[in-house]
């Protein structure tokens, strides 16, 4: 008798529209699933995403995407906490990015059989670290920022869940589960290969001046790659580490058209669909422990 597939529950990365969409400023690039789905069911995974996930702290969006799990499996009248396991195979959850902190809170609510996370800031993001003090260290990249209809201050109560400080108090919270293993799936590559995207704010994150940026852009300079261009590779690492992959921030979820040349696409296809065929051994493998 063939054994059920694997379920997975995705819960994806910051999402301030609150849409389940990837923006980029007015640019509306489509669900940030939509490339992780047909690379998972591929491999004969089920592919389940909880939408609405993507912005406050990780417990706050926990507390919705258990609501949103009741309601998809309705496997049971009482609380989702000790509730049977999913009727018909065992059950994963997976994050990307800030999603990869909501599926470790979940995790103490349910029965799972691993944890998995990419481009995941377990231990702060910069990023988080430099908005709290951005509007009055580069007040003329906020500006910009609001123009691409990006308002930097508007969301400091929800960057402070994500900086070092607040990740530090996280992790004290929600400490590794000997019980649920979790793996994670490190990205880093180095910037010439980073989405034209992300320049204007690599400098700032990574402490470089214009002229190492400049050296670094061109390869001019040993860049050893340590960060996916957003979160450093350091931050990402928790559990069972595997990569790294060379992938940034968004092209990691395979939104492959963000970076500009046919070469760096056709490398991060191969790459893309390596760190996806990863994720889903790890998971089918779990499945005979």
């Amino acid at each position: 008798m063939r054994s059920p597939s694997p379920t997975v529950l995705f819960f994806h990365g910051l999402n301030t529209y609150g849409d389940d969409l990837l923006h980029l400023g007015p640019v509306n690039l489509g669900r940030m699933d939509r490339y992780l789905v047909p690379e998972f069911e591929k491999h004969g995974v089920r592919f389940i995403s909880i939408d609405g996930v993507g912005n406050g702290s990780p417990e706050v969006q926990a507390e919705h995407a258990l609501k949103v799990i009741q309601k998809i499996f309705d496997n049971s009248a009482s609380e989702i906490r000790g509730a049977p396991e999913i009727q018909d195979g065992p059950l994963h959850l997976l994050g990307n990015s800030l999603g990869g902190l909501v599926a470790r809170v979940v995790a103490t609510q349910l029965n799972v059989k691993t944890v998995c996370s990419w481009g995941s800031p377990h231990l702060g993001a910069g990023a988080a670290d430099l908005a709290l003090k951005f509007p009055d260290k580069f007040p003329r990249m906020t500006k910009a920022l609001k123009n691409m209809g990006y308002i930097v201050g508007k969301n400091r109560d929800v960057y402070r869940h994500y900086s070092s400080e607040g990740l530090h108090e996280f992790n004290l919270r929600y400490p590794i589960q000997g019980s649920t293993p979790e793996h994670s799936f490190v990205c880093a590559v180095p910037l010439r290969d980073v989405s034209p995207y992300f320049w204007p704010f690599y400098g700032p994150l990574h402490g470089l001046g214009a002229a190492e940026f400049a050296k670094r852009l061109t390869g001019k300079s040993n860049d050893i790659p340590d960060s996916d261009g957003f979160i450093t590779a350091a931050s990402q690492a928790r559990g069972q580490v595997h990569g790294p992959y060379h992938l940034d921030h968004f092209v990691q979820a395979g939104f492959l058209s963000m970076l500009p040349r046919s070469a760096q696409r056709l490398r991060a296809k191969n790459e893309f669909e390596r760190l996806c065929a990863d994720i889903c051994r790890v998971m089918i493998e779990s499945e005979s422990v």
